[in-house]
């Protein structure tokens, strides 16, 4: 099996950014089938999982100085335990958490409780299915009070 890598670049706000995709490409003589002719098919399904668009968060500020954030995304492939969150505090702290469900779905959510900073922090979700990797673009929000 081989790989067409499509290359996509999209126009943001103030940059231009591109956006790789592969799609799985076989062939085979299925249709002839005298070991000659080969047809060459090509997956409508892209192997890198995470539709951007898709990938969303929202904190709640709690009591103790706590911030409670929760990110989601979808993809085309199954929710797996290897799904991770990546947050980075505005001081520069890092957090990583794993989601705690896999499944059938293409939802995927991830949760992290964390002491709370003021100011703009970065994130960035995981998911993994099998060999493929994807990371979301980073993302930003930010906090202007924290709760004692």
């Amino acid at each position: 099996m081989a790989l067409v890598v499509e290359h996509r670049v999209q126009l943001d706000r103030t940059l231009r950014r591109a956006e790789l995709r592969a799609y799985p490409v076989w062939s085979d003589d299925r249709e002839d089938n005298d070991g000659r002719t080969f047809r060459v098919y090509v997956s409508p399904q892209y192997l890198w999982a995470i539709d951007q668009s898709s990938v969303v968060h929202s904190i709640v500020n709690g009591p103790s100085l706590q911030l409670d954030v929760t990110v989601d995304w979808e993809t085309d492939h199954p929710a797996a335990l290897t799904d991770s969150l990546i947050l980075t505090s505005p001081t520069g702290t890092k957090f990583v958490a794993a989601t705690a469900t896999a499944g059938r779905d293409s939802l995927h959510e991830v949760n992290k409780t964390c002491t709370c900073e003021t100011g703009t922090w970065t994130y960035y979700a995981k998911s993994n299915s099998g060999y493929v990797l994807d990371k979301s673009s980073n993302k930003t929000f930010k906090v202007n009070n924290c709760v004692d």
